[in-house]
């Protein structure tokens, strides 16, 4: 029996409250969802909410090993309804045949990637929530079903705005665990085929902290082909934005990650470098801070007290009063749960 869409919006609301971990989350959501969208196959991936780049997946259904071929789609090749895209729009929902004009085979995705792995219809949709993307679902059905409705795409958006929330607390957690800063950084270099060639010592350790929780077993993580295909673009000039993510490994701790075709490596066909490292506390500041709904005038005096300025210098800084400063400190300490400028930092720290 398929669900109502008013009983599968509470449904997935309630379960955005109960506090799961990100893959569990994503699980049960999918059984929710898939009630009143019925699907042949989906990927739910979690997603850094400054870089967009997905940092581990949930799916059913879909051929894992073409990730590297998405990858490259979405970074390197123009099609529709791309991430970057879909978070721009009011309603962050996109159905492939509804911008093909109903033939999908204009969608270079779909010739390439979908259509061969025997998929039909495709509805992407981001996780937003307070202006930050915590996460990317896409949905797929085989040629003999029905294509993605109006009404569907209606109530992903809503039951999305509910999961974003439930990612953005599962990601945020109890606060940050730092990996030690005496462990020493790895680097990784893969060849065009996104095969290791060359990695310092230690890199194993690295390797399985950013395994998918999907497939932890995988050689080559999928974080690194994604910043593989993305380095690639950059450097063949599709895109400008340096290729980088973090995320909260396996054991908790924060991770970084940047990538680069490297020096001398024939253009973007040749090999990337990438360098996986202890997230620091700037790193992750944008990070937490996009988790407690603060408005863009709080996240400014926020990041200043972290940077360790007064109240007066804070307000001589935004050209604002110091009473408007104690004004917003009050605020944010309310939504951050803590009740000194001393607590705050330490939270976001």
């Amino acid at each position: 029996m398929v669900a109502s869409p008013e009983r599968t919006e509470r449904a997935i609301a309630d379960l955005s409250r109960r506090g799961l971990d990100s893959p569990t989350l994503r699980r049960q959501a999918m059984t929710v969802l898939s009630r009143a969208v019925p699907v042949d196959g989906y990927c739910f991936a979690a997603a850094d909410p400054e870089t967009l780049a997905m940092v581990d997946h949930t799916t059913d259904g879909v051929d894992r090993s073409q990730a590297g071929a998405l990858y490259r789609n979405e970074y390197g090749e123009r099609d529709v309804a791309k991430h970057a895209e879909l978070v721009r729009q009011d309603m962050p929902v996109a159905v492939t045949s509804h911008l093909t004009g109903g033939d999908v085979t204009r969608s270079r995705r779909h010739r390439e990637l979908l259509g061969p792995m025997g998929i039909r219809h495709e509805l992407r949709a981001a996780t937003v929530a307070d202006g930050a993307t915590w996460g990317f679902l896409h949905l797929f059905r085989g040629p003999d079903r029905s294509d993605f409705t109006a009404q569907e795409a209606a109530l992903v958006a809503r039951a999305s705005r509910h999961l974003a929330a439930g990612l953005r607390a599962a990601t945020i957690g109890e606060g940050v665990t730092m990996t030690a800063a005496s462990e020493a950084p790895a680097l990784v270099v893969l060849d065009e085929r996104d095969r290791i060639v060359e990695a310092t010592p230690g890199a194993a350790i690295w390797l399985r902290r950013v395994a998918d929780s999907e497939r932890p077993d995988e050689p080559v993580p999928e974080i690194l082909q994604l910043l593989s295909a993305w380095a690639r673009a950059s450097a063949a000039g599709a895109l400008t934005a340096v290729p980088r993510a973090r995320l909260r490994g396996g054991d908790g701790c924060w991770v970084s990650l940047h990538g680069s075709v490297t020096a001398g490596a024939g253009g973007a066909g040749g090999r990337v470098a990438i360098i996986l490292q202890p997230a620091t506390p700037p790193e992750l500041a944008p990070l937490l801070l996009s988790g407690f709904g603060l408005t863009p005038g709080e996240r400014e005096v926020c990041e200043l007290v972290l940077a360790g300025e007064s109240t007066k210098a804070i307000a001589a800084d935004l050209f604002i009063s110091p009473y408007t400063v104690q004004d917003r400190l009050k605020t944010i300490f309310a939504k951050v749960g803590v009740r000194s400028r001393r607590a705050l930092v330490a939270r976001l720290r």
